[in-house]
């Protein structure tokens, strides 16, 4: 039995963060449940053949994301539940919740963001930005799981111990560290610890002027590696020694224009352009200042009024840059992959995401906007399998909880829709 909504009532764009962005509406999805409610067949929400979908972020979030995704979602399976499934013979007995003994990945780990020791809280930014920078670096040698940055971050202030934030993440190391930056000089600080009992494996401070960052985040990143025995070649090298600015200021603005980007507003994300292209302008070949600027635009037609087709023409200069500079690196495909989608070339979108993911097995959002990509596509099983593996990369991120509860629907798995959502 086919489910009554279809994966394209509402279109959905999910980033790698909690979206948190301006009011919208729920006018699509209430529209949707009432029909359901009265027994209808809903069908797909008229958009027109040859009209490109737009991407918004999941349900149309708002102020309240998770409050209303909760609310949304539990009454659609519901009312789905007792209108379409309640005497299909057959559907599944109901899963039962399992108590597992905590076992993680033996080469996993989470990067907890380093605190910021300085007097100004505006530089929150940079202690955010060189805790995701040491994230990425072990993200991209792909021979161990790392959690991604939503996950990880969504620990921020929690006074949690760190064998109940390795269970939740389900990782077998923690790093956590300080960053204390004052005029030229930075004090980090980074320790990596076992989540079976918090102990310590590997600790350093490191005392260096605000040029020297670059290194210090390579020897951190190092310094993991072998504490954790990993089996290092020359691609794994290569990678690790790999410096995509060697501007400090150019770096700077990247950081904070990114910081920028995550807040999902639309004037966050017009601050993150600017930055961007100040970056851009100070070291033309830093490829992930373009990655931001085009992915920036992207969040635009969920979080601004551009269409996809507008946020396409703007993309496309930045993304054919940044492929002529590095097309070997995950973020840049994923970049390609954005910008086809709102052309609405899907097929070509797919192939960019999946090339992404060869890159970088450990890239959360190209497996997010790969399963998005599915989804609109009607491959709802593979799309299932692919938020199960964006899953175990961010398990904490509600949009990728909310996706898999979408496509279990769809796939007419109830019970487990309703699993992901408890």
């Amino acid at each position: 039995m086919q489910p009554p909504l279809p994966f394209r009532l509402v279109q959905a764009s999910s980033f790698i963060d909690p979206p948190i962005g301006p009011d919208s509406d729920f006018d699509p999805l209430i529209h949707a449940i009432r029909h359901t409610m009265s027994g209808e067949h809903i069908s797909e929400v008229a958009t027109g053949a040859a009209t490109v979908p737009e991407r918004r972020p999941l349900f149309g979030l708002g102020r309240h994301p998770y409050i209303a995704l909760i609310v949304v979602i539990a009454a659609l399976l519901y009312f789905t539940n007792s209108f379409w499934f309640q005497s299909d013979p057959d559907q599944p007995e109901p899963v039962q919740d399992v108590v597992m003994e905590f076992a993680p990945p033996e080469n996993s780990i989470a990067v907890l963001p380093f605190l910021n020791m300085s007097e100004d809280s505006a530089n929150d930014y940079f202690s955010d930005g060189i805790s995701e920078e040491i994230l990425n670096s072990l993200a991209s040698l792909g021979n161990f799981k790392v959690t991604a940055r939503s996950s990880s971050f969504s620990f921020r202030d929690q006074q949690l111990d760190i064998p109940t934030i390795g269970k939740r993440l389900n990782v077998a190391r923690l790093l956590e560290g300080s960053v204390r930056k004052q005029g030229t000089k930075v004090r980090i600080s980074a320790q990596l610890v076992d989540t079976s009992d918090g102990s310590q494996i590997w600790a350093q401070t490191y005392d260096r002027e605000l040029g020297d960052i670059f290194a210090v985040q390579e020897d951190i990143s190092r310094n993991i590696v072998k504490s954790l025995e990993i089996a290092m070649g020359g691609k794994e090298d290569a990678l690790l020694a790999k410096r995509y600015s060697s501007d400090f200021e150019a770096y700077d603005a990247y950081l904070l224009g990114r910081h920028f980007s995550h807040q999902r507003t639309v004037e966050s994300i017009n601050q993150s352009i600017e930055l961007f292209q100040e970056s851009i302008a100070r070291e033309p070949g830093y490829v992930l200042a373009y990655t931001g600027l085009a992915d920036a635009y992207n969040l635009l037609t969920a979080y601004g009024d551009l269409s996809g087709q507008e946020a396409a023409a703007l993309m496309k200069p930045m993304v054919e840059t940044a492929i002529a500079l590095d097309p070997e690196i995950a973020e840049v495909q994923t970049s390609y992959g954005a910008m086809l989608g709102n052309m609405g070339l899907l097929d070509q979108e797919e192939e960019r995401y999946r090339r992404a993911i060869a890159i970088n097995s450990n890239y959360a959002l190209a497996y997010m906007w790969l399963g998005n990509n599915l989804l609109l596509q009607g491959q709802l099983i593979d799309g299932v399998k692919v938020f199960e593996e964006a899953l175990s990369l961010d398990p904490m991120n509600p949009a990728v909880i909310i996706n898999l509860a979408r496509c279990s629907m769809y796939t007419g798995n109830i019970d487990q829709a309703v699993l992901y959502m408890q």
